[in-house]
Parts: C-alpha cells; structure tokens; sequence
C-alpha cells in the first residue's frame, strides 16, 4: 500500500480521498476460532485499516490540502451475527478508530468518516447465504446503492460530516419484523 500511495501522489499529483475497502470474514462458533483464524481477520479486517487510513493521513496531512478517508465498516458492527464474532469485533474496532482518527486528524483538514453497509448483492455475501428477512425493503442492496454514498462522503457537498458512521442497510434495524409490513400492506 505505501508503493500504491507513493505512485497516486508521483502521478496524480496528491491523494485526497482514501477508501479502506478490503476484508475476510468466516463463519465459525467461538471455540472452533483458531489462534490463526483470529490472527487474519485482525490482521485483514481492522490491522490493516489502521496502518492505510495512517499512511493515506499522512500523505493528506502533508499536502496542506486535506482529504477524506473513508472506512467501510459492516451492520455486523452494530448487530452482531452468530458464527461471526471475530468478524464482528474487527467491523466494531473500525468504527471506533473512525472516531479517533477524525478527532486527531480534523486540524489538518482530513475528514475520516465510515460506512456500514447491510447486506449487498457481493460474492462473499453470495457465499454466506445472509438472510434478507429482516430488511424493510426486502432485498440486498446492490453494489452502486452503496458506492453512491460513498462519493457523496468523498465529496466536497458532505465537507462538515466526519467522525460518523453512515448505515446503508435498507432498513435492517429500523424496526423488529420489518417483513410483517410488506404482508399486510396492499400495494
């Protein structure tokens, strides 16, 4: 990642918007987690956002010019799953390095916001079967249906929103058995 900076800044002559968009999750029960197990998701998941959102900081803060660092956290971080704890403890660390690295970097005009999507149409999503079944609109959400947020973050029209997570869920928590609605509603 230091090479992938030093080359935006060499070539596009600064770097003024940083997405953390990588991770690993696994569905495993508590006492089946290894040491190992434990060690990668860390590491992937939370480790690693950590060092780039300091590094794409670095380079912002010494720019004079500012930016946006944008973590893409998970709803896991707000509700956890079972089999999915580890997963979950490193979506929730996210969150709260958002908060911190927003409070230290704001003086030199570095905004560091999260995003904590639902479940979205995506191959791990595919892979570990989540339900939908307490979504208010009753669907996944699509891949642009999250990225569109995202740019709206990375913009300069959200230029006073930092330090904050933004849910993009379709609803998943706005209410307990959210699909009793679509069944008694007559369209």
């Amino acid at each position: 990642m230091k090479a992938f900076a030093a080359n935006v800044v060499k070539n596009l002559g600064g770097l003024d918007i940083w997405v953390n968009n990588a991770g690993i999750a696994q569905s495993k029960r508590i006492d089946e987690v290894t040491e190992g197990d434990w060690d990668a998701m860390i590491s992937i998941n939370l480790k690693a956002v950590f060092f780039n959102a300091r590094l794409a900081a670095q380079y912002m803060k010494e720019s004079k010019k500012g930016g946006t660092i944008i973590n893409i956290s998970s709803i896991a971080s707000v509700i956890p799953n079972p089999t999915r704890a580890v997963y979950a403890i490193t979506k929730i660390g996210i969150n709260s390095l958002t908060r911190t690295f927003a409070a230290e970097y704001a003086p030199y005009g570095i905004r560091v916001v999260a995003v904590v999507p639902g479940v979205t149409e995506t191959e791990m999503n595919r892979l570990l079967k989540n339900p939908i079944d307490n979504i208010a609109l009753n669907r996944p959400g699509e891949v642009g249906e999250i990225a569109q947020p995202i740019v709206f973050l990375a913009s300069d029209a959200s230029s006073y929103i930092t330090g904050t997570t933004l849910e993009i869920s379709g609803g998943k928590l706005c209410v307990q058995r959210p699909l009793s609605c679509w069944e008694t509603s007559k369209p």
